[in-house]
């Protein structure tokens, strides 16, 4: 009875990529994850995106806590509003440059 069990979940397995039923797993070593080699370097290539992601979301919400602290102004000098300004648009010309308009 558990074998009918193995094969009906096998059978509803959608490839997470593109959707497409993944092959009857067999009972040997593991299931499929993924229906192809292309599926599964483009689920690579988006954890490695939102990895990335995730780095630059963390900088921003520091540079927002400095600001809330008042650190991030150089104690009210103009050149460390500058800098931190700079910096946060550093970091929005890179998000938009590797996950907007410029990527491949």
């Amino acid at each position: 009875m558990g074998n009918e069990k193995e094969l009906h979940d096998a059978a509803e397995r959608r490839c997470p990529a593109c959707g497409d039923p993944l092959p009857v797993y067999g009972g040997k070593g593991r299931p499929a994850e993924w229906c192809s080699s292309g599926c599964r370097s483009l689920g690579f290539r988006e954890r490695r995106r939102a990895a990335e992601l995730r780095v630059y979301a963390r900088r921003l919400l520091d540079l927002a806590d400095e600001i809330e602290a008042g650190k991030a102004f150089g104690y009210g000098s103009a050149a460390g509003q500058r800098a931190r300004a700079a910096e946060i648009r550093a970091l929005a010309d890179a998000i938009d440059l590797r996950f907007g308009r410029g990527a491949a």
